[in-house]
């Protein structure tokens, strides 16, 4: 098999997106998800299902608790997104990618400024936790939290890449649409 090489810059958007995958693909996320319809719920039913007991108060503050838990993640992550992008030299510049039999390798750009020794990561397939293909991104996780980035509109060969994957990787590691 050939090596399939690429190289993938990751802009703000796409850390957007990969962290609002990450977020509501966790508990933490399905949780203020979930929360947040609750209280939604009991600001619309409760005036109807008790309204001796419902102070107006209560109805502002069961709306407003929901609309937290529901749009805390999403604007926190859009704000967030482009200032990790832009703190990285790693992220900030493009990333130098190579598939073959043995795992995947990423390079720093020369740009990034990163000297020899830490410009260079090596995860071989046996390390890969899960592989992830989304709307718009392969994410390829390196454990729970982290995941290399990769929008679909700049990954060549993906058909090769996702047959590669299959081959190497079990099957309960792999999350394709």
């Amino acid at each position: 098999m050939e090596e399939k090489k690429m190289d993938i810059t990751v802009s703000a958007d796409d850390m957007y997106r990969f962290q609002m995958y990450h977020t509501f693909h966790t508990g933490q996320g399905i949780l203020a998800i979930i929360l947040g319809i609750i209280s939604i719920t009991i600001a619309i039913v409760a005036p109807f299902a008790a309204p001796e007991r419902i102070e107006p108060i209560d109805i502002v503050f069961y709306a407003a608790a929901g609309l937290v838990f529901i749009l805390y993640y999403p604007i926190s992550l859009k704000h967030k997104a482009p200032i990790l992008i832009q703190n990285s030299p790693t992220l900030s510049h493009p990333l130098h990618y190579t598939f073959d039999e043995k795992g995947i390798t990423v390079e720093a750009d020369a740009s990034a400024g990163i000297n020899d020794d830490d410009n260079k990561a090596f995860l071989p397939w046996d390390n890969v936790f899960k592989a992830v293909i989304t709307k718009e991104q392969l994410l390829i996780y390196s454990n729970k939290i982290n995941a290399y980035i990769l929008p679909l509109s700049q990954v060549r060969d993906l058909s090769g890449i996702k047959k590669l994957m299959t081959e190497k990787l079990p099957s309960h590691r792999i999350a394709f649409k």
